[in-house]
């Protein structure tokens, strides 16, 4: 099913919306624009559109403009509410007409007492749950693939345990692995005691999925939905709200890929992005397949008048711009920095970098905006974008130190590259100082502070690991889900202009 056009009267913050004219060849459609464009609310139209035809009450308060007929507010169906699409051979059952994904997604613990099949076709009628609340699907897609595992160890054309791992978990595992090459899904097991999914990463063979970073899990999450779902959902309009959540910017361009490799034949897959990642990566999509992708730009709209957004076929140089605009409006409008300083981050960190320099310098530098670009290969790649778009600001790039020797980072000051004097963020977020200062705010004694203090570890970044753990499991202290939680939300807002380790780092970034 492709959709082709689009019309919302009253519905939600639109008073009259109309998109038409979308290609039959639109493969994927990206709707751009910042926080409060319109993104969410016209994803809910289209999965109104589909469960109203199977008689699926939903709140008209919610779903409604305000000021609307009172008469239209009686009737609970979707159609008046004002929400009408055209679309190519749609499926005859319309609640196999929409696969949702919110931003709200939840990627925590998960546990199963019992595995039971899902009736596909009795969840895909009742899934009206609306964009603004949470959105937790691993656990159902572990009674999804454990299930089919159940359905293929009967299956006399199945001839080993291999097999049938390789036909369930395969493509998950390969699809995952192309995101984070470090990260390898192995098996799930205990699906009648604390069901989870193992990774191998590293050295380790047997990784638990709540160990799992937030970039990971997100993307985990999503691919897994997509793959062990995508057959109920053959031909159907196929959302998702912000798929680059908790993700760098490399993971969040080859997310995309997968996922457009992924789409069924006949379906049409749409996203809300707020990423340069994903526009990048769609930009290149666009250029090997051309007439595949459509952009929808939903920035700068008065949507209390009748609003028409034309879809964007071929984008050029000035409508590139503005696109790169739109997804970067929170950034350059909201908070107007006079510096962007670009920083280096793991992919697998979700940004990290970036919260903690954020966090630590918020108060001292307020006109200073921290953003994440992935690896030190894609530092420079960034610069030259946001210096179109902001073109006032001050751009500049921060990288780890990691091994380099003294002169090799001082060939990199020279080119005016700033480089970190210690390894990385961790070693300067667990220094004496910072943990002096959380163990006096959060009552330690000087043996407890001592015994942190006295950890070892192969680096900072396992050393910050056994401080989390010594801290929340043997102080019994909440400081966060993960190593990262503590560092960026308790460690980072410790700093402050009269530590000695404050104006290390200061000196390193801001060379003051």
């Amino acid at each position: 099913m492709r959709i082709r056009s689009i019309r919302l009267e009253g519905y939600k913050r639109f008073t009259n919306l109309i998109i038409e004219d979308i290609p039959d060849t639109a493969k994927l459609v990206i709707l751009v624009g910042p926080s409060g464009s319109g993104k969410s609310s016209l994803f809910e139209a289209i999965n109104a559109w589909g469960k109203d035809h199977n008689f699926v009450r939903y709140d008209p308060e919610y779903h409604q403009k305000d000021g609307q007929p009172a008469a239209s507010r009686s009737n609970p169906r979707f159609s008046s509410l004002g929400v009408t699409i055209e679309a190519d051979d749609p499926p005859s059952n319309l609640g196999e007409a929409c696969y949702m994904r919110s931003a709200y997604r939840h990627t925590s613990k998960f546990s199963v007492s019992t595995v039971e099949k899902i009736d596909e076709s009795e969840y895909g009628r009742s899934a009206g749950r609306n964009f603004s609340t949470s959105d937790a699907e691993v656990q159902r897609n572990y009674q999804r693939i454990y299930g089919q595992i159940m359905e293929k160890v009967f299956d006399s054309q199945v001839r080993d345990n291999v097999e049938i791992r390789e036909q369930v978990i395969g493509q998950v595992r390969d699809s995952l692995q192309s995101v984070f090459p470090d990260l390898r899904l192995h098996s799930l097991e205990d699906p009648e005691g604390k069901g989870t999914f193992y990774f191998e990463k590293g050295e380790a063979k047997k990784y638990n999925y709540v160990n799992l970073s937030g970039g990971e899990k997100a993307a985990f999450d999503l691919l897994l939905d997509f793959i062990v779902r995508r057959e109920y959902y053959p031909n159907a309009a196929m959302c998702i709200d912000e798929p680059e959540a908790h993700m760098g910017l490399s993971a969040q361009s080859e997310l995309l890929k997968i996922l457009y490799d992924l789409i069924p034949e006949k379906s049409q897959l749409w996203l809300g992005t707020h990423s340069i990642g994903i526009l990048r990566a769609s930009k290149k999509i666009l250029e090997e397949n051309p007439g595949e992708v459509v952009y929808l730009d939903l920035s700068d709209r008065n949507f209390d008048k009748e609003v028409n957004i034309e879809p964007i076929t071929r984008p050029d140089r000035e409508l590139w711009q503005k696109l790169h605009q739109s997804v970067l409006e929170d950034l350059s409008g909201l908070l107007a920095p006079e510096k962007i300083i670009v920083c280096e981050s793991d992919p697998n960190s979700a940004a990290f970098d970036a919260r903690c320099y954020n966090k630590i310098f918020a108060k001292s530098y307020p006109d200073a905006l921290f953003v994440s670009a992935g690896g030190k290969s894609e530092l420079n790649k960034i610069i030259p974008v946001l210096q179109d778009v902001i073109q006032k600001a001050e751009i500049f790039v921060v990288r780890d130190r990691n091994g380099l020797l003294d002169e090799k980072r001082d060939e990199l000051i020279q080119e005016g590259i700033r480089v970190l004097t210690h390894r990385r963020i961790e070693d300067y977020l667990i220094d004496d100082e910072v943990l002096k200062k959380f163990a006096d705010e959060n009552g330690l004694d000087a043996c407890q502070l001592q015994e942190l203090k006295g950890i070892t570890g192969n680096d900072a970044k396992a050393k910050s690991g056994q401080i989390y753990q010594k801290i929340s499991k043997g102080y019994g202290l909440i400081v966060g889900d993960d190593r990262e939680e503590f560092l960026s939300d308790v460690l980072a807002p410790l700093f402050s202009e009269d530590m000695t380790v404050y104006q290390e780092l200061e000196k390193d970034i801001f060379g003051t």
